[in-house]
Formats: structure tokens, sequence, C-alpha cells
């Protein structure tokens, strides 16, 4: 995309609902029980972003409708608005399991995150059941969306959208045989079908020979807006995400930037306490 689509797609992100948009947001809680009715308009940042996850589905408002009630039944079922008020059982073990870091914002205030399939434990993910890793993974996503909305509340630019960069050195096709292909499914259907219109890019480096045939099993996991926003990178792959915006120190020194990153786990664990305090002292 041209540098001119991109700004306008990133000025659209940081908008506030149109007439047109509250029209798809009263319709969708009114297909929501009475609970989940209050506890959407609790978070107004979150209806903004589903109301414009489903806008290219048709029929829109059916299937926003169809979409958000999902969601908010998932969300009843794992205990979704307890993620940051307490730790979940063995949360610290699926972090350092499944690491996933912070590296920095890109032009637009996109936060840049990084996941290097070589730093996954995939013995240790297998002593997972697949409904905890559900729980984990919401729970980190969770703590990405609570620190986009903290940084909107700082600067006043909204940006629910994040950028992710994904190495693949050292993948082979044993991770996704057997239990360990509905383990990696299960992951991704969290953020795909409960956290919608999060993904600002993807990029993908160190793929090898073999990715073509892991590609065409992950690929029917996701979106097709999803998959219009990932992009394979050779050579230099740092070079090309700074052309589209993100600057070196925003970029994994994995990867040819310059930033370190941190790990999200602490963020969860600073929430969890933050509410906590909270709650104790009102």
């Amino acid at each position: 995309l041209c540098m001119s689509i991109v700004e306008e797609i990133a000025a659209e992100e940081a908008s506030d609902m149109t007439e047109e948009e509250k029209m798809y947001h009263r319709e969708a809680l009114n297909a929501l029980t009475e609970s989940q009715r209050s506890r959407f308009l609790e978070d107004p940042f979150v209806s903004l972003v589903l109301v414009r996850a489903f806008q290219t589905e048709v029929p829109r408002l059916e299937e926003t409708c169809k979409c958000v009630r999902k969601i908010a039944d998932w969300r009843d079922s794992v205990d979704y608005y307890s993620f940051l008020e307490q730790r979940l059982p063995r949360d610290e073990e699926f972090h350092r399991m499944w690491p996933e870091n912070f590296y920095g914002y890109d032009q637009f205030g996109h936060m840049v995150m990084g996941i290097r399939i070589s730093d996954l434990n995939f013995d240790g993910i297998d002593t997972f059941e697949e409904t905890e890793l559900e729980k984990l993974q919401g729970q980190k996503l969770s703590t990405i969306l609570a620190l986009k909305k903290d940084r909107f509340l700082e600067t006043g630019v909204r940006r629910y959208k994040h950028t992710t960069i994904i190495d693949l050195e050292g993948i082979s096709l044993s991770v996704l045989a057997g239990k360990r292909r509905n383990v990696f499914k299960r992951v991704a259907d969290v953020g795909t079908h409960y956290f919608p219109e999060t993904a600002w890019k993807i990029y993908v480096i160190n793929a090898p020979l073999l990715f073509r045939a892991i590609w065409t099993i992950i690929k029917p996991w996701l979106h097709r807006i999803t998959l219009a926003k990932i992009s394979i990178l050779g050579a230099s792959p740092a070079q090309a995400i700074a052309q589209e915006g993100c600057p070196l120190s925003s970029i994994p020194d994995w990867s040819g930037g310059s930033s370190k990153g941190e790990p999200i786990f602490p963020h969860v664990v600073r929430m969890v306490e933050q509410r906590r305090h909270h709650g104790s002292s009102s």
C-alpha cells in the first residue's frame, strides 16, 4: 500500500465512531443479554473495535450482531473480566514457554510485538490443557489491549491495532503434528475470533523452504483481512519494515533492529496488582 492509503487507514483507526457505526453498535448491543450489554458499555474503546471489526462482512449488520454475541458468550464462558484481576494458574510457566515481547511503537503509535519460534518450548506447551491455553492466551491479549488503552489515555491517539514480527528460524513440520496442531489452532483462534481487528501488520522472517507446507496448514485458520496484512520478508528484514514506518529502535535486535524488547508477563502481574490495590482501597 502507498503511504497515503496507509495514513488514511491510520486516521480512520484514530477517529471517533461515526453515526453509521453508532447504529451498528446499538443493534449489536441489543443482541446481547443485559449483563453483557452493561459490560460492553463500560468499555467504549473495545466497543468501537468490535463495530469496525466486521465492516467487510456481508450482510454486515447480521454478521456484526452474531460475532459480537459470540465474543460476549466466550467472555462469559472463560470469566474474561477476571483476567486482569487475578493471576491464572501456571501463568508464569506459560509465558516462559510461549514468550512474546514488546519492542516499541511505529510512526503511527502502534505497538510492535515479536515472537521467535526458537524460543518456544513445545514439550512444555504440550503439558497444558487446551482450555488452559485458551484462558492464558486470552489473558495475554487482554493485557496487550489494556496497554493500548493506557497509551490512548497518555497520547490522545487511539491505536487498537499492533504489528507482530514472527521469526520462523528453527521451525519444523513437527510443530504442527498431532496434538500440537490443535494447540496452535486453539491459541490462534483466541486472537482471530475473540480479539478481532488487532493486526496492523504481520511480518514473517527467516521462513524456511518447508514454510509452504506449514502455510498450507495455518492459512485456513486466519481471516482473509488478516491474511492481507501478512508480509513474508527475505534478506534485510529490518530495512523493509523500517520503510513501512517502523523505526529501527522499535524493531527487534534479532531481526536487524536495535530494540531488545521487554516481556509481556511483567505487565500482566503489574495490572493484576494495580486492580487488586484499587479494589482494596475503594
